[in-house]
């Protein structure tokens, strides 16, 4: 993880390269699960760094917008500079389920 930023009522959360099973789980879910429970609906999870994710990452990021939908709030997710990833996102449609936007906030 590489940091949180709080930006007007949304949270900006910067993950790290990557989120396996391996690596950087337990880190990303403990902390969407703490912002959830201070009472962020909203949430951005800025890409720039990711490189690999699988399938437990996808399945976080699943989780978390149904808990975040729920709410009324939503997880977007911002600036996929992997090839790879923007590839396997198109792939199985994760656009449908959360707001994959371009560019800087």
């Amino acid at each position: 993880m590489q940091g949180v930023d709080l930006v007007k009522t949304c949270t900006v959360v910067t993950l790290s390269e990557e989120v396996t099973v391996y690596n950087g789980i337990e880190e990303l879910k403990e902390t969407l699960f703490s912002l959830y429970q201070q009472g962020f609906s909203t949430m951005v999870l800025d890409f720039t760094y990711l490189t690999i994710i699988d399938a437990s990452g996808l399945s976080v990021l699943l989780v978390f917008q149904s808990r975040l939908k729920a709410v009324g709030g939503e997880l977007k997710i911002v600036n996929i500079t992997s090839h790879y990833l923007r590839d396997l996102f198109q792939m199985i449609n994760l656009h449908r389920v959360i707001s994959i936007e371009d560019g800087p906030l």
